[in-house]
């Protein structure tokens, strides 16, 4: 696993899969299912995203490319905000990606 950000009942966190494309998860602090931050069933789908910290609201913040070579994107790239897996706000929209 990535590097995660603590908070006291979640932790986001990023998986890197054998072609290394990085997905964003949540998981509760007390346990629980890792659950991709953008709320795929099967996490194999998710599109490519990076966990990057917590806003000061409780939000996960995520960056969500383009794409990149061996993964999905975004038709939106940028910075997104989610109060909870697949309730996603555009903060910021990005060109490309990483």
């Amino acid at each position: 696993m990535g590097g995660a950000f603590a908070r006291s009942d979640e932790d986001p966190g990023a998986v890197v899969g054998e072609c290394e494309v990085p997905i964003a998860f949540v998981v509760s602090a007390t346990g629980g299912t890792p659950q991709p931050v953008t709320d795929e069933d099967d996490w194999a789908t998710s599109p490519d995203s990076v966990a990057l910290g917590w806003t000061t609201d409780g939000r996960v913040a995520v960056f969500l490319p383009k794409g990149l070579a061996c993964g999905s994107g975004s038709a939106k790239p940028g910075i997104y905000l989610y109060s909870e897996p697949g309730a996603g706000e555009l903060l910021t929209q990005t060109r490309q990606c990483l």
